[in-house]
């Protein structure tokens, strides 16, 4: 598959054999993941008004070597990814930008191992019980935007590579 698919509350199933140029545009508060993203992939977590506030849940874990887009077209709705189990690993060809397109809230919910890129650039949340959130390259939050890291116990890990605040980076009940 090349190209750009419109999946609305849909099941993504990305196979290992999966590695041509794709964009996948999932939106609707149903929408689900499984497989890890390619190089030549982009998903976009949209918030529109077709699929209204959007959640995008992996079962299991995933590598994200291409890019993740959470951002909405429209409104003001959320959009948001979750992870019910395992760990968000973003590889070092892996993006990860939250954008604020049309406004809404823009939520986390996984643990996050970083060898790429993440962008927050508009106000995010990674809320997740336990959530361990660790940063081995290039993170950075936008001026006037604020990374909330909230849930129980949380913990941050700058374990090599840079962080750039800035805008405002808040853990709560965090090490």
């Amino acid at each position: 598959f090349t190209g750009t698919a419109y999946l609305v509350n849909s099941a993504l199933n990305i196979s290992p054999q999966a590695t041509g140029t794709a964009t996948f545009r999932v939106t609707g508060p149903n929408s689900t993941l499984s497989g890890n993203i390619a190089a030549a992939h982009t998903v976009w977590v949209n918030g529109n008004y077709t699929g209204g506030h959007t959640t995008l849940t992996a079962a299991t874990g995933f590598t994200n070597s291409g890019t993740i887009k959470i951002e909405s077209s429209d409104a003001g709705y959320q959009s948001n990814l979750v992870v019910t189990s395992g760990t968000l690993t973003n590889a070092t060809t892996g993006l990860i930008s939250v954008n604020p397109g049309a406004g809404g809230p823009r939520t986390i919910s996984a643990d996050l191992d970083n060898y790429g890129t993440v962008n927050i650039n508009t106000s995010t949340t990674f809320s997740r019980a336990n959530g361990s959130y660790t940063n081995s390259n290039t993170f950075s939050i936008a001026g006037g935007q604020t990374l909330t890291i909230s849930g129980a116990s949380p913990a941050f890990h700058q374990n090599g590579g840079t962080i750039a605040v800035a805008g405002a980076f808040n853990m709560t009940s965090a090490t």
